[in-house]
């Protein structure tokens, strides 16, 4: 049985990416035998053709072709499989817990009584309306279009709001304990991330004073705020490169004075220049 880290595992296939959210053709000439699967993040799969059998902590359940399923960050079991001549074929779009649970607070979605929190998947039926939107994104990743942060975010809260309102309260309950008032500290930062508002400014919308924000930041994450920002940043930084973007494009908008400033802090967190970090990703 193989171990695949997901989304490494699927870099290869084609696909858009925008930040930390992608946006995956993936086609597989493959026999139904079990792989180990760690998700470093969550993601929705959508079955174009054939099936995904899965196991998640104490659940097991078979997606076939015109269903979709959220699967949960952390360890699987999954086996894919056509069930004609032609290849299994999913779109799968990969995004952090933050963003979903951003949409559920902000939506106000109440949690589903009779569904087990225990539970990791949430499957339901493609409607209509998600056949539509997948086929703008085969559009977009067919034509590898590359498209800013702002849009994939756009496209990410679309296909959240055109899931069945019974399953977004399904995906509330697996949430719930991230959805707290603790979470919303974090997600003003994610917000502001590329407004390079100060901390003291984050703090003021936060109607927090500056200490008691850092204070509160950094009981509730185990980690400072203004070294979180750098991490986040960074990590949408090597994204972007990873895309083929440049240094001198993105520099600004992730708040530094200069190109030297970012390589410098880009090389501390991950130990090659921005131009290094491209050319191992374009050789791997």
């Amino acid at each position: 049985m193989e171990s695949f880290h997901i989304p490494q595992a699927v870099k290869h296939h084609p696909r858009t990416t925008c930040g930390d959210i992608s946006f995956v053709l993936y086609k597989e000439n493959s026999q139904p035998a079990k792989n180990r699967v760690i998700f470093n993040c969550n993601a929705i799969s959508f079955i174009v053709n054939g099936a995904k059998d899965i196991y998640k902590s104490a659940q097991h359940t078979v997606v076939n072709t015109g269903e979709a399923i959220l699967i949960t960050e952390g360890h699987s079991i999954i086996a894919e499989h056509s069930l004609n001549k032609a290849h299994y074929q999913s779109i799968l779009i990969f995004f952090p817990t933050e963003y979903i649970v951003g949409f559920l607070n902000k939506m106000n979605i109440k949690l589903a009584n009779t569904f087990d929190a225990d539970n990791k998947l949430v499957k339901f039926k493609q409607t209509p309306y998600l056949a539509g939107y997948l086929q703008n994104l085969l559009h977009i990743i067919g034509h590898q279009q590359t498209i800013p942060l702002t849009l994939g975010l756009h496209k990410l809260e679309e296909l959240f709001l055109s899931i069945p309102p019974n399953h977004l309260s399904e995906m509330a309950t697996i949430f719930k304990p991230l959805m707290n008032d603790e979470l919303s500290l974090k997600k003003l930062v994610e917000k502001n991330l590329v407004n390079n508002l100060t901390l003291d400014e984050i703090a003021f919308l936060a109607n927090k004073s500056l200490s008691s924000f850092k204070r509160d930041f950094e009981k509730a994450y185990n980690v400072s705020p203004g070294k979180y920002i750098r991490q986040r940043k960074l990590e949408i930084a090597s994204a972007e490169l990873a895309q083929g973007k440049r240094a001198s494009e993105l520099y600004i908008d992730l708040g530094y004075e200069s190109v030297s400033n970012f390589t410098s802090a880009f090389k501390k967190q991950y130990g090659l220049t921005p131009k290094q970090y491209q050319l191992q990703q374009q050789s791997a």
